[in-house]
This record gives structure tokens, sequence and C-alpha cells, in this order.
């Protein structure tokens, strides 16, 4: 009999953001797998979980690239060690950062073991930008307030009204910066984490690959 699949979304940062669910998933898993190129994941939830040290662990290679080529070799190498586990009986947790349906390299193993017909749980985890607004005492949305979130400078449309989320704005920073001067702006770096830094206003022009910015209207 195949063992179970889960993927465990640890929050941004602080172990303490691991779900009661996670946890107690986390206890009882035979192997623990993670993307092995930062370990940030792992790294956090060792630190919630630290029987998890003493677990079979699986790094993952999960590249940094655009490449749909590269995406899919990664996938295909990572869906191949894991299912071999899984076809032994044992049960297996994959990590990812933030939450598992929210740009998680998970996305791209998912389809491979539903369509095999593998058991699959994902628990939900605390998204950066929940995490973010909490951290500043800012509600994200009130009323019929909108909220968008975006990734790169070529998405913003200055006529889009409502709140704006900027994720991975660090490399992008001095341009985002550029488009949006009137705009209350908040950057958070590396939220939840024990080098994080929070700035309103006075933004450097670079920031660190953890970067989320929250933009309002004056």
């Amino acid at each position: 009999m195949n063992g179970k699949l889960y993927c465990i979304g640890v929050g941004p940062g602080d172990p303490e953001f691991l779900t009661l669910k996670g946890h107690r998933i986390l206890e009882h898993v035979d192997v623990v797998a993670f993307p092995g190129d930062t370990r940030t994941a792992y790294q956090i939830a060792s630190q919630a979980v630290p029987s998890i040290c003493e677990k079979p662990h699986l790094p993952l290679h999960v590249p940094m690239s655009t490449d749909p080529e590269v995406l899919l070799s990664a996938s295909l190498a990572a869906a191949k060690d894991i299912q071999a586990l899984l076809e032994e009986g044992r049960s297996v947790a994959v990590l990812t950062l933030g939450d598992p349906a929210f740009y998680s390299s998970f996305s791209y193993l998912l389809e491979h073991f539903r369509s095999r017909g593998f058991e699959i749980e994902i628990v939900p985890g605390i998204a950066s930008f929940s995490a973010a607004s909490a951290k500043l005492l800012q509600p994200l949305a009130l009323e019929a307030e909108s909220v968008h979130i975006l990734t790169s400078v070529k998405e913003y449309d200055p006529d889009i009204a409502g709140v704006l989320i900027i994720l991975k704005a660090g490399r992008q920073l001095k341009e985002w910066k550029s488009v949006l001067k009137e705009q209350h702006l908040w950057l958070v770096e590396n939220c939840g984490m024990p080098d994080e830094k929070i700035y309103y206003h006075d933004l450097p022009d670079t920031s660190g690959y953890y970067s989320l910015l929250i933009v309002k209207d004056p």
C-alpha cells in the first residue's frame, strides 16, 4: 500500500506560525522533504518540531528559474524521489514557505501525484502578506476595497484602485519607488525571521529575496 503525501505550509518565517495541524503531521510522518537549495522551510519547521531532525529527510532541488524546461526537469526528478518513498509505503511531508497554494513549488508536483492516484493532503500556511499586515498593524482591505497582488513592475497599472501587495519586490525596488511616489509604502523584508526589517516610505533601492511591499493610496 502506498504512503500518503502531505504538503505543509510553514508560514513566512516565525516557527510559531506553523499550524497545529502541520505540527501534528510532522510529528508522525515518516520522511520530511523540502527545497534543499536554501533549506529555509526545513530550518523553520525544525525549530517548531525538533523531532523532525531525527527523521529521514529528502532535500529537493528547486531552481530559482522561470525557464519552463528547467522547472519541469527539476519537478520530474523531485517527483521520482518522492514517489519511490511513497511506493515503499512511507508517508512524506513536503515543506513549503508560506501557503502551499500560493506561488509554491509544490504546485509543480501536485498534478503528477494526483493523476497517479496517490493520497494527498495539503495543509495551508500563513501567507507572507498576511503576516506582514499583522506586523504593521495595517488591515489589507476594508469594506469594498480591492486588493491586487503583483510580482513585476511590468504588471503595474497606475489606474488600479485599491491596495497593492507586491511580492518578490527586492530586486525591482528602485523601479517600484519611481512609479509609486505618492502612495503610502511599507516594505517588509524577511518577515517573521530574526533579521526582519520594516521600512515606511524611506525605502532602500534594493532588498533581499524575501521582501514584499504593501501599497495604499494616500
